[in-house]
C-alpha cells in the first residue's frame, strides 16, 4: 500500500514481530504474525487475479504459463509461413547454493478482467453507480461526458438493439497504452521501457471515473525494450479474448451485493486513447509521419496543407478490416509491406471484436494533442513565449532569430558560405534554426508559416540560388 518491496515489507514484518515479542509474553499472537509479506496477501486477498505468461524476449509471442502443458524451450512463432521461426530462447538457469532453477526467460502478467469486474461490483454502492440513468444530450447541444455523445447513444449490442438500456448490467471501456522508464532517468543512464495497458469504466461519473482505485490495469509489458509494430497484438489477446466472452454471451456473477441470485455482465472497449505513436500501434495504422498519417480520411501526407475537407476522402470500417485480413493473410513478408505501402494498414488484434470500428473509435488524446502539442507550439513558437527566443513587440515572432544565433556573426557568415559556394548534402548538415534564418534574409520562408520542416527550408532556399546571384542583403548595402 505504501509503494514499498516486498523485501521492505519483509524488513517490517520481522520488526514488527520483534517488538511484540519483547512488549508481552509468548502468545499465540506473536507465533501467528508472519514474516511473509506474500501470507499477509494470500490471507486478505489483496492479490489481484492474474494470469502468467511466458512472453518471448524477441517477439513478444506468448505462451500459458502452465505446470500441466509446458511452454516450449525456444519460440515457435512465424509472422508469416514463409517466414524464419522466432527460435528464441525462452527459459534462464540459475545455479542458487548448489541447486539449479529453470525460470521463464521474461513473464507477462495479464489482469484477469471477469475477476476485476466482480470485484468492483462487489464494492458498497458501486453497482447502483455503474447501473445509474446514463446522461442524455443537452438541448442546446452541447456535451459534457462522452456518454452523451451520438456515437454511445446509438451503439447497439450483440441483438441489433441498444446496447445501453433500463436495468444496467451494459458497461463500457476506453482502452489505453503508454510506455515509461522504471529508472525515472530520461538523458543518460539506463534506458528501459515498460509498456502498461489500462481501461476506463465509462459508466462511472467523471468525478471518480479516473481515481486509482477505479482504474483497471490490464497488464504489464515487460522490458527491457518496447514490442515493435505488430508484436503488440501478442499481448492483446488474453484481453480480447475477454472481450469477446463479455461480449458474445456475458459473463454471469453467481451473486452480487445487489443480486442476490445473480446477473450477466455485458461488456465493450469503445474508444482507443492513447498518444499518437501507441494509438496507430494498437489500432493498426501506419505511424502518423507516413504518406497514411491520418486515422480517418485518406489525405496524404504530402497534402497535409490542403484545409478543404471535401478534399480529405473519409475511411470506412469495412475497407479497413478487408485490407488488415489481407494482411494477415499474406504468405510473405513481402506481400505484407506492398499492402502495408499501398494502403497504410496492418492486422490488429482489436479487429477481433466485431463492433469495434477503428476509424471512428481511435481517439486523438486530448493531453498529448492538446496541452502537450497545440497549446505548447502556440505558447512558444507562435506567441513566442520561450526563453530561447529574442524578444520583440510582439508583432512577428521569427523561431529562427534565436539570441544564440543572433548574436553570432561568425556562424551567419559561414551560413552565407554555404548557401553560395557548398553542395546539397553541406546544406544538410545545416540546422533548421540556421536554414530558417536564411529564408528570412533571403525573403524565402514558406507559405504557410508554420511549414518549417528542413526539407520545406531546402526547397524554399533552392529556389532563391536559382533565381539570383547570391549577394547578402546587408552586404548589398
Amino acid at each position: 500500500m505504501c509503494g514499498v518491496s516486498l523485501s521492505y515489507c519483509r524488513f517490517t514484518l520481522c520488526c514488527m514481530k520483534l517488538l511484540v515479542e519483547l512488549l508481552s509474553a509468548p502468545s499465540a499472537i506473536t507465533s501467528n504474525i508472519p514474516i511473509d509479506p506474500r501470507t499477509v496477501l494470500d490471507t486478505f486477498d489483496f492479490k489481484p487475479a492474474s494470469k502468467a505468461f511466458v512472453c518471448c524476449p524477441k517477439c513478444f509471442s506468448c505462451y500459458p504459463l502452465d505446470d500441466s502443458d509446458p511452454y516450449p524451450e525456444r519460440c515457435t512463432f512465424q509472422s508469416t509461413p514463409d517466414a524464419v521461426t522466432c527460435n528464441r530462447l525462452l527459459r534462464k538457469t540459475r545455479l542458487i547454493r548448489g541447486r539449479r532453477f529453470v525460470y521463464p526467460a521474461r513473464r507477462y502478467l495479464y489482469h484477469d478482467m471477469k475477476q476485476w469486474l466482480g470485484r468492483l461490483l462487489c464494492r458498497d454502492g458501486m453497482e447502483d453507480i455503474l447501473d445509474r440513468e446514463l446522461p442524455t444530450s443537452n438541448e442546446d447541444g452541447s456535451v459534457h461526458d462522452i456518454l452523451e455523445t451520438k456515437l454511445f447513444r446509438e451503439f447497439l449490442g450483440p441483438d441489433g438493439k441498444p446496447f445501453f438500456r433500463p436495468g444496467g448490467g451494459r458497461y463500457a471501456f476506453s482502452l489505453c497504452m503508454d510506455g515509461f522508464n522504471p529508472y525515472h532517468l530520461k538523458e543518460a543512464g539506463k534506458k528501459v521501457h515498460v509498456g502498461g495497458i489500462y481501461m476506463v469504466c465509462l459508466n462511472l461519473p467523471p468525478e471518480i471515473r479516473y481515481d486509482f482505485e477505479n482504474l483497471f490495469l490490464v497488464g504489464i509489458i515487460p522490458g527491457p525494450g518496447a514490442p515493435l509494430l505488430e508484436q503488440i497484438n501478442h499481448v492483446l489477446k488474453p484481453l480480447v479474448d475477454d472481450l469477446l466472452i463479455f461480449w458474445n454471451s456475458g459473463v454471469y456473477y453467481a451473486s452480487t451485493p445487489k443480486y442476490r441470485n445473480g446477473r450477466c455482465i455485458l461488456c465493450a472497449v469503445i474508444p482507443l486513447i492513447c498518444d499518437l505513436p501507441a494509438a496507430r500501434q494498437m489500432s493498426g495504422y501506419a505511424h502518423f509521419s507516413s504518406h497514411h498519417f491520418c486515422s480517418m480520411c485518406l489525405l496524404r501526407l504530402e497534402d497535409i496543407n490542403d484545409l478543404d475537407r471535401s478534399h480529405w476522402p473519409r475511411r470506412s470500417c469495412q475497407e479497413h478490416r478487408h485490407w488488415a485480413e489481407q494482411w494477415r493473410s499474406a504468405s510473405s513478408e513481402k506481400e505484407r509491406k506492398k499492402i502495408f505501402d499501398t494502403y497504410g494498414l496492418r492486422w490488429s488484434e482489436l479487429l477481433r471484436l466485431p463492433y469495434w470500428d477503428p476509424t471512428l473509435f481511435t481517439l486523438v488524446d486530448s493531453m498529448h494533442a492538446m496541452f502537450l502539442g497545440d497549446f505548447k507550439r502556440h505558447c512558444r513558437d507562435i506567441w513566442g513565449m520561450d526563453i530561447k527566443l529574442k524578444d520583440g513587440d510582439g508583432t512577428w515572432i521569427d523561431p529562427g532569430a534565436t539570441v544564440e544565433f543572433e548574436d553570432s556573426d561568425a556562424l551567419l557568415q559561414s551560413a552565407w558560405d554555404t548557401l553560395r559556394y557548398g553542395t546539397v548534402t553541406d546544406m544538410q548538415k545545416l540546422t533548421r534554426t540556421v536554414l530558417q534564418r536564411l529564408c528570412r534574409d533571403t525573403q524565402m520562408l514558406p507559405e504557410p508559416r508554420y511549414m518549417n520542416r528542413k526539407k520545406h527550408l531546402l526547397k524554399k532556399l533552392e529556389q532563391y540560388v536559382c533565381a539570383s546571384f547570391l549577394i547578402h542583403p546587408t552586404l548589398a548595402n
